[in-house]
């Protein structure tokens, strides 16, 4: 189960990034939502279909890692307030897409860190990559569209991953 919580998680964010990016773009249409729809069913089913039944000491497991999870995550969510208030007092709300992808890259390296996942240091490389680069384009939509469609991606992607190699699965099961 921790496995479909996971992909559940990481794909539900990927989601989010994607409708975030269509209304920057102006195209935020019922076709484009559903599309990040069906691309979560998707990779929550492919989870889904890959569980098993877990002993009580797997259960236990679990649920220690969850806590640490919980506590990253929260962590996670101050940084991003804290930037979001000191952004908008220096009245550069426009950087705020591209400095929420790099927090959230460090937040998928301090969870590499944690629990052995190689696809979790590929998507901190690529969400810090991408947000960095997205400080460089200008500002408006087309640095809220880019980063945001591009961090949709890499999510979905890192879910692919952990479905695909057991190694990359250490962190998720």
């Amino acid at each position: 189960m921790g496995l479909v919580i996971a992909v559940a998680t990481i794909a539900s964010y990927g989601a989010i990034w994607w409708i975030l990016g269509l209304r920057a773009a102006g195209s935020g249409s019922t076709l484009g939502y559903a599309g990040a729809a069906i691309v979560l069913a998707l990779l929550v089913g492919a989870a889904w279909g890959r569980t098993r039944d877990e002993s009580p000491e797997r259960r236990r497991e679990r649920a220690k890692r969850g806590y640490t999870i919980g506590l990253v995550t929260g962590i996670q969510a101050v940084v991003i307030l804290v930037a979001l208030k000191m952004l908008r007092d220096a009245g550069r709300d426009d950087l705020l897409t591209p400095v929420v992808a790099m927090i959230v890259g460090l937040h998928f390296l301090a969870l590499a860190r944690l629990f052995p996942a190689r696809a979790y240091y590929v998507t901190s490389a690529l969400l810090v990559a991408l947000g960095a680069a997205g400080l460089l384009l200008d500002a408006g939509r087309v640095r809220v569209l880019a980063v945001s469609i591009g961090a949709s991606c890499i999510l979905w992607l890192t879910c692919v991953a952990v479905l695909i190699w057991p190694e990359s699965r250490r962190s998720a099961a």
